[in-house]
């Protein structure tokens, strides 16, 4: 694709790439220098989870929030095979329940935890990527939401008041229009 495209952008990049056979040092070089990796997006996730990760699964880098080139998989069995329709409800059922998402999520959980295991064993120490901005919340950081909760609380407080204040002084114009209403 970025071989044949007419696009300058694509057609720069083409020009500067080179070929880095493993991922995990695809990765690893972008961590130490001005780089950036070209990747299938779920070889990527695995190389961060496994390679890569902190115990919390923060990783040194990024990956792009758009994709250019969408490639899907499925599964493949033999041709009229009686067990295609069931297997196909179940994948799609699957996949519309979240079910994919979540064994995702166990299987990186399940892989940083054996990367974790082996560090243990060599004596290596453990790499914590997270930073101030990702930690986690306290109340300096609720201080906000609480301002605007009582502040919320105080305007609507004082609106009730002036509304039944403004309701006493037009009372006997509310009985005239609950007279006609009646007529009507």
């Amino acid at each position: 694709m970025l071989k044949t495209t007419s696009n300058p952008v694509y057609k720069r990049i083409f020009e500067k790439m080179e070929l880095e056979p493993d991922d995990a040092k695809c990765f690893e070089r972008a961590i130490k220098t001005k780089f950036g990796c070209i990747s299938w997006a779920s070889i990527a996730e695995f190389v961060y989870h496994r390679n890569l990760s902190d115990k919390s699964g923060q990783a040194p880098v990024t990956s792009a929030p758009v994709m250019v080139y969408f490639q899907f998989a499925s599964i493949v069995v033999q041709q009229r095979a009686s067990f295609r329709t069931n297997l196909d409800k179940v994948v799609i059922r699957a996949t519309d329940s979240g079910l994919m998402d979540k064994w995702k999520a166990i299987d990186f959980l399940f892989v940083r935890r054996e990367r974790r295991n082996w560090e243990q064993k060599i004596n290596k120490t453990m790499i914590s990527y997270r930073s101030e901005k990702n930690g986690p919340l306290t109340i300096s950081n609720l201080c906000g939401s609480f301002f605007l909760l009582v502040g919320g609380t105080a305007i609507s407080f004082l609106v009730f008041v002036m509304e039944i204040y403004q309701g006493r002084q037009f009372r006997p114009i509310l009985l005239l229009l609950k007279n006609f209403m009646r007529r009507i």
